[in-house]
C-alpha cells in the first residue's frame, strides 16, 4: 500500500492548521484583565440589593484629571445605581475624609469611623466595590483605608494593608 502526499493534502492540512490557530487566538482574546469599559468608560461597583455579591453598571465619567475622576467616581458609588436592584457601596452615613495618591500609585483613603460599623461579608463586598472601581484609573495601582485615622484591620486587628482589583476575586 502506496501513500500519496501531494501539493494538495499539504495545502489542505495548512489551512486546517491556521484555522485551528486562529480558533485558539479568538477564544483568549476575551481572557485579558479588563481595566475599563473602552471609550472612557468604567465599570461603577455596588452592591446587590442582598448583600451576597458584587456588580456593576456602566459609567462616563466626565472628568479625566486623576484628582477629579476619584473625586467624580467615589461621588457616583455614593449615588442608589439606577438598577434597582443594586445598592450603593458607599451609604448616606459614611464619608470620605480625605485621600492621598503618591507618585508611585498608592491611593489611601481615609473613612469616617462610621466605616467601622460595617463587619463581615457586608464589608468586604464594599471594600471590594470601592478597590475595583477606583484601580481602573490607570494611575492607581494599590488601595488602602484607613478608619477614623487608623489603618482598616480584619476580625483578628491585623492590618489589611494595601490592595489591588485582583485582590478580590
Amino acid at each position: 500500500m502506496k501513500v500519496h502526499y501531494g501539493i494538495r493534502s499539504f495545502l489542505i492540512n495548512e489551512q486546517f492548521f491556521l484555522f485551528v490557530i486562529l480558533c485558539f487566538c479568538l477564544l483568549f482574546t476575551g481572557c485579558g484583565k479588563r481595566k475599563n469599559t473602552g471609550e472612557g468608560g468604567f465599570f461603577v461597583y455596588c452592591l446587590d440589593a442582598n448583600d451576597t455579591k458584587v456588580a456593576f453598571e456602566e459609567y462616563t465619567p466626565k472628568k479625566e484629571n486623576t484628582d477629579e475622576l476619584i473625586r467624580e467616581l467615589i461621588q457616583r458609588m455614593e449615588k442608589e445605581p439606577k438598577d434597582i436592584s443594586m445598592k450603593k457601596a458607599i451609604p448616606d452615613n459614611v464619608k470620605l475624609d480625605e485621600y492621598s495618591l503618591n507618585e508611585q500609585g498608592d491611593l489611601s483613603l481615609y473613612w469616617s469611623a462610621s466605616y467601622g460599623n460595617f463587619t463581615g461579608v457586608s464589608e468586604i463586598l464594599r471594600r471590594a466595590a470601592i478597590v475595583k472601581t477606583l484601580c481602573q484609573i490607570p494611575e492607581i495601582k494599590n488601595i488602602q483605608f484607613y478608619v477614623a485615622g487608623q489603618p482598616l484591620t480584619d476580625s483578628n486587628m491585623n492590618a489589611i494593608g494595601f490592595m489591588m482589583a485582583d485582590t478580590f476575586i
